[in-house]
């Protein structure tokens, strides 16, 4: 369980800072000596968490990344509106 909370907090976190991504992260994480099963149940969650936090720095803050640039196109506009949490 700690290990999913782990998971989610570093995703979060590099879904949240632009230019980090969650592949960055997993490939230090695989140097630390952590078990498979673990090291699967962290990376698993992080990717998952980056996903869904990717977004954020994306719409508010008009820095998308590559992949998602057209997606969030509309987000932004709606920021600049004052829609950004609709």
């Amino acid at each position: 369980m700690l290990l999913l909370v782990a998971g989610i907090l570093l995703g979060m976190v590099a879904g949240l800072i632009p230019g980090l991504h969650s592949n960055t992260l997993a490939a230090a994480l695989s140097g630390m000596g952590i078990s498979g099963e673990d090291a699967a149940v962290v990376i698993i969650a992080m990717f998952g968490a980056h996903a869904m936090f990717s977004f954020v720095p994306s719409i508010f803050l008009g820095i998308p990344d590559e992949a998602v640039t057209l997606s969030v196109l509309p987000g932004q506009r709606m920021t600049r509106d004052g829609k950004g949490i609709d």
